[in-house]
């Protein structure tokens, strides 16, 4: 199945300034499929992460805003290597932590391919908070 996003994904994955991306989408859109389809084609390996069943990933958000820390202790829970240009991270239903964007916004993750996902209204309720 191919879709503009997709293409628009790819995109982002070639860009020299990628910053972290949020997709954002109302439920059942196919937003979890068009990350997934992304990791595949472009990318060697990804580590998904959903945080509405995932209290481990929880924990770590939780515990530190260090973003090397955070993504060693994704790498150990899931037991995989995360490569700069090989490895997608994929946090999906981010709309549960605010933690997500406190971190995007003082840190870079330029060099790895993030991506955040949750639903349309949950995450404007979210970054508007975060404004005032």
């Amino acid at each position: 199945m191919y879709r503009k996003a997709l293409e628009e994904l790819l995109t982002w994955k070639a860009s020299r300034c990628r910053k972290p991306l949020v997709l954002r989408g109302a439920r059942q859109v196919g937003k979890t499929w068009l990350m997934r389809e992304l990791a595949n084609i472009a990318y060697d390996d990804y580590v998904y992460i959903r945080f509405d069943r995932d209290a481990d990933a929880i924990r770590i958000f939780d515990e530190t805003k260090d973003p090397k820390l955070i993504i060693e202790r994704l790498a150990l829970i899931r037991n995989k290597k995360i490569l700069p240009e090989c490895t997608l991270i994929i946090l999906d239903f981010t709309s549960c932590i605010l933690q997500l964007y406190t971190i995007n916004r003082k840190h870079s993750f330029n060099e790895l391919g993030v991506i955040f996902a949750g639903f349309a209204v949950e995450l404007t309720a979210v970054t508007s908070r975060m404004r005032s």
